[in-house]
């Protein structure tokens, strides 16, 4: 067999320093080892809570589309009822439409406003003569009455007469 040759300062200071060398790889190994543990404990954490969320979401899912499907449900009811009425308002405005043009409303109006006006002179002249103050003042009231119906009667003419040249 053959001998080893004796040991010598400088191999025993060379094997330190390898020894040492690779004691400290193994702790910086080992401190990175911990570091991704922390960090894979950490993510794994993460994806834990994430899946419970899911979970429970996924539970509430079927109740959310039946609660959609109860609204959708409400919601066609109330469109086949606002339908219904707007038929019914339909017919309404055809009828009264049929109504204001057959009758000769709108010569009515032009002469209630030609009266309105000869009052309204006659009014003014005796208020200028100071006489009838109370009898001015009742009348100038129920002058701003008729004239007020009169627009909203207009209006509606208008409104239906606008109706009538849609359809």
């Amino acid at each position: 067999m053959k001998r080893k040759a004796p040991e010598t300062a400088l191999d025993r200071d060379k094997k330190r320093e390898i020894g040492k060398a690779y004691r400290l790889q193994c702790r910086e190994k080992k401190m990175k080892t911990e570091q991704d543990l922390v960090l894979l404990t950490e993510e794994n954490n993460n994806l834990k809570k994430e899946n419970e969320q899911l979970k429970r979401e996924g539970v509430k899912q079927p109740e959310m589309v039946q609660t959609r499907k109860e609204e959708m449900k409400v919601v066609k009811n109330e469109l086949c009822h606002l339908k219904d009425q707007l038929q019914i308002q339909n017919a309404v405005v055809e009828v009264l439409s049929s109504q204001v043009a057959s009758r000769k409303n709108n010569m009515d109006l032009q002469c209630e406003n030609k009266q309105l006006g000869f009052q309204k002179c006659l009014l003014i002249k005796k208020i200028n003569d100071n006489d009838y103050l109370n009898d001015v003042i009742q009348l100038q009231e129920n002058y701003t009455k008729l004239e007020q119906d009169k627009n909203a009667l207009q209006v509606i003419i208008d409104a239906l007469c606008a109706k009538i040249k849609q359809g």
